[in-house]
């Protein structure tokens, strides 16, 4: 593949409605978009997941378009030829900026599978199976609010609920989601909200029968998670902790975790999410895909990531209209009565560009050659 162009725009998007964690509240998002564009002129999207400030991770939507448009992009420009594969290996270079990368790796992954004219799912290796989702749920004014979107929720055909938690809105609130739903799946999200002393809080956890807890502690605090190991009966679960292959293998050497949740943009792209998941698959671990307030071209990836994975924990992939008036793809996402989403059969992404949509919302864009 030779690169003749790539356009990376800054688009806004209104959130359905607002969303809560013990990190941030989402309204608005500020989404990164690149295209790129062969000399055979195939078209490739990818989408950047950085959050507009710094509070997920140490990447933000103003670094993201820094290092993409001044040496990033330079820098693939340069390359005579290359294939999606070399992407990785050609950004190892540069420490960090794993969304950035990801947003470019992606594009180039989808042109190579349109090249090919085949789903971007099945040229990584996935199946089509359907793919089981679930859906997060935020920090609400009251359990009351809470409990009637579990309900709406349900009633939606999704399979599994995360609960965002923080010190304050934790046990005595998972206490009266499960008296109101005993059989629910229920998992539990904390952002890293929670330290080492907090231990006997998340132990009066354990009676709630929870699939997992996710990220108690930072990403960092690699001691609080042995100990939470030995103290816990409900399986840990790491997000942020986890950024790449060998802190993945870190993770299972030490015994930090039963489960492993892989974010795209969070470990650098698809290349190295693949190899995540081939790890986990051959130690036993499980994995799910999980989500990143994304529009539908970072949706559409993630749905060809979560392709790769056993399907006994339902991903992070809800419809687009649970997000957005209008999303940036056409058709839209969506999820069957039974909570499935089926994955798509067109080539690449397997969904078209809503070119009107990203026209109206975007701010800024440069075009590189």
């Amino acid at each position: 593949m030779r690169i003749a162009s790539v356009e990376v725009s800054e688009i806004t998007m209104t959130r359905r409605e607002a969303f809560v964690s013990s990190r941030a509240r989402v309204d608005e998002r500020r989404i990164l978009l690149v295209s790129i564009r062969d000399t055979d002129g195939y078209e490739g999207w990818g989408e950047c997941s950085a959050p507009e400030e710094p509070r997920y991770c140490e990447e933000w939507t103003n670094a993201s378009w820094e290092v993409m448009n001044t040496i990033l992009v330079p820098s693939l420009l340069r390359k005579a030829n290359l294939t999606a594969k070399d992407v990785r290996e050609h950004f190892d270079a540069y420490r960090g900026n794993k969304m950035a990368k990801a947003a470019i790796e992606a594009a180039c992954w989808d042109i190579e599978a349109r090249r090919r004219n085949m789903p971007l799912w099945q040229f990584l290796g996935g199946t089509d199976d359907p793919v089981p989702c679930g859906v997060a749920l935020g920090i609400m004014d009251s359990v009351d609010e809470l409990i009637v979107r579990i309900e709406r929720e349900i009633d939606s055909g999704y399979r599994r609920i995360k609960l965002k938690i923080k010190p304050g809105w934790d046990i005595r609130i998972v206490e009266a989601v499960r008296a109101k739903f005993a059989r629910l799946d229920l998992m539990l999200d904390a952002n890293g909200a929670y330290g080492i002393d907090d231990l006997d809080t998340l132990k009066a956890l354990d009676k709630f029968e929870l699939l997992m807890i996710e990220q108690p502690f930072a990403p960092d605090d690699l001691w609080a998670y042995q100990e939470a190991r030995q103290q816990l009966s409900t399986p840990i679960c790491l997000d942020e902790t986890v950024v790449s292959v060998l802190s993945a293998k870190a993770a299972l050497l030490f015994r930090l975790c039963e489960i492993i949740n892989v974010k795209l943009g969070r470990v650098g792209g698809h290349a190295e999410a693949r190899d995540i998941v081939k790890l986990c698959l051959d130690h036993g671990i499980p994995c799910w895909c999980g989500g990143q307030h994304e529009a539908g071209i970072g949706r559409a990836h993630s749905i060809a990531l979560a392709t790769l994975m056993r399907r006994d924990i339902p991903s992070e992939l809800s419809a687009s209209a649970r997000y957005w008036t209008e999303d940036i793809i056409i058709p839209e996402i969506n999820v069957d009565e039974q909570g499935y989403l089926h994955p798509p059969t067109g080539p690449g992404i397997g969904f078209e560009v809503n070119r009107r949509l990203i026209d109206a919302a975007t701010k800024r864009r440069l075009v590189h050659r």
